[in-house]
């Protein structure tokens, strides 16, 4: 009796991480939205100033297992962000931003017991978009690279759900007016632990 739940035990641990073996595919995506506001009093002596700023982003992928708990793959992402200045309630002025972009990435899995793990993602892409600030419009083109942390919870062989948060990046953005050749670049580096950073998604697993 003992052997035959210890044989069980093993056979359920497996089967919990049958998703992530070599040779797998594995479909999905991920979705975020952020709405945020922050009220100041500080920007002229006295009156008040609030920045409101709303974010969208969509991100399908696909990939393959090349061993097991490790993937590579392809994300295509769109993402939308609108900001709101406001001064005094007085004078108010909005920036559009949109943003197309094709990412390669790679994938590994650490368990976390029978039903989830932990995951690091490891990506780099390219895109271009467009950056309307109030009365102007330039054309952008973007590229970067990050690490970014993340837990996925596995419902069943097929099916799982997870979340990012944070992300350690370099990221370059091109901007050129439109009509005109002068263009101006923007270059960061850093952690961000902003909330605009959490998302989460949906994994589908296909066996090979």
């Amino acid at each position: 009796m003992k052997h035959v739940l210890m044989l069980a035990m093993l056979l359920s641990s497996t089967c919990s991480f049958a998703q992530l073996a070599k040779g797998n595919l594995q479909l999905g995506g991920s979705l975020s939205y952020t709405n945020q506001k922050n009220d100041q009093y500080d920007y002229y002596p006295g009156l008040p100033y609030s920045i409101k700023s709303t974010s969208f982003a969509l991100s399908p992928r696909a990939g393959l297992f090349f061993s097991d708990k490790s993937v590579v793959g392809l994300s295509l992402s769109f993402t939308s962000t609108t900001n709101t200045s406001e001064f005094s309630g007085l004078d108010k002025n909005q920036s559009k931003n949109s943003l197309f972009s094709i990412t390669p990435y790679y994938r590994h899995y650490k368990s976390l017991g029978e039903h989830a793990a932990f995951f690091f993602q490891g990506d780099a892409s390219i895109g271009f978009g467009k950056y309307k600030p109030e009365g102007a419009s330039y054309d952008t083109f973007y590229y970067g690279v990050g690490v970014r942390p993340g837990v996925a919870l596995f419902l069943s062989e097929k099916w799982a759900l997870e979340a990012t948060y944070g992300s350690l990046s370099y990221q370059s953005t091109k901007y050129t007016p439109d009509g005109s050749d002068n263009n101006r670049t923007s270059n960061s580096f850093g952690l961000n632990l902003n909330w605009s950073t959490l998302a989460f998604g949906v994994q589908y697993f296909i066996a090979r």
